[in-house]
């Protein structure tokens, strides 16, 4: 299905936890292939892999939790490169078993780094159904007003700088397996680029950036003047550097949920979005940017706010 409707390349999602533990998957969750009842979860994705390499497709491994849970919000306490369970080093060295692990799989042509590094900030995900996150328990820096922490590219705390840690972590990789390509995603839930003015401490060719695009992303009415305010603000917080010819970037999560035509701001998002990606957007005279859908999953598996088995109505 994924190569009929056009695709080559799948964004494969995991958590450091998954790596880390490697727990034996639950019954419900591989029940359509029955094949696969009483493996682990690595074992499952070596399967996973497996299979899209069968068909030509792909894959972009995608470190997309640190804990197995939904993502993502700024309570969740899993928006930096390490969390109140997993430490730096233990992101490192997860990154360095999941390259040694697929070193001759020619389908794993990239890794994302880190999904959508964002401020944390006390309180509970979900909603409030979530664990307490408390960034001052783990992080030896004050929060600001609101109780949160965020990350800069490379100013604050060395311990904050994201560029320091992809460069760290994407040179572990490279050790492994040096063809693959690292790919590294804007701070702010993905969606900024500002400020990035020096490029990682990696080999030239051996990264790309990640960004991601969502109608939420955007005010309402700013969404109402029209192509010109969409195309300006995408340009600020991404679109320069592939003007620039910085770096490649590939907008890895753009989506809506099932009734998006009756939602407002979906409906005005939608168009401009598009037009970006192909025609008036930095590429749009050399065939519009490579984009990856969110998500092919047609029900949901747990978490936090979820419910297992419930159909999934984003995507």
């Amino acid at each position: 299905l994924i190569r009929q409707i056009g695709f080559n390349l799948v964004r494969l999602t995991f958590s450091t936890e998954t790596v880390r533990s490697d727990p034996k998957v639950q019954n419900f969750s591989v029940a359509a292939n029955p094949d696969l009842l009483g493996l682990t979860a690595m074992q499952v994705l070596d399967r996973v892999i497996s299979a899209l390499d069968a068909e030509g497709i792909m894959v972009l491994l995608d470190n997309h939790m640190h804990d197995s849970d939904w993502c993502c919000e700024k309570w969740d306490c899993n928006g930096l490169w390490f969390s109140p369970r997993h430490s730096a080093d233990d992101w490192i060295d997860m990154w360095r078993t999941v390259a040694r692990r697929y070193a001759k799989e020619p389908a794993v042509i990239g890794i994302g780094l880190k999904n959508e590094p964002r401020k944390l900030c006390k309180g509970r995900a979900g909603g409030g159904q979530g664990a307490e996150c408390d960034p001052g328990s783990f992080i030896a820096f004050p929060l600001d007003q609101d109780g949160c922490v965020e990350a800069h590219w490379k100013l604050g705390p060395p311990e904050l700088q994201y560029r320091k840690a992809v460069s760290t972590a994407g040179r572990a990789v490279l050790e492994e397996r040096p063809d693959l390509l690292i790919s590294i995603c804007a701070l702010d839930f993905g969606s900024n680029f500002t400020g990035f003015d020096d490029p990682p401490d990696l080999p030239v060719g051996s990264f790309m950036y990640e960004a991601h695009e969502y109608s939420w992303f955007h005010p309402t009415e700013k969404l109402h003047e029209g192509d010109p305010y969409h195309a300006c603000t995408l340009d600020a917080r991404w679109g320069h550097i592939v003007r620039a010819g910085i770096a490649p970037v590939v907008v890895t999560e753009l989506g809506f949920s099932h009734s998006w035509f009756n939602e407002g701001t979906t409906k005005l998002w939608y168009p401009h979005a598009l037009a970006y990606l192909q025609e008036r957007g930095p590429l749009g005279s050399d065939g519009g940017m490579d984009w990856a859908y969110w998500q092919l999953s047609g029900l949901q598996i747990g978490g936090t706010s979820r419910k297992e088995g419930a159909v999934e109505t984003f995507g």
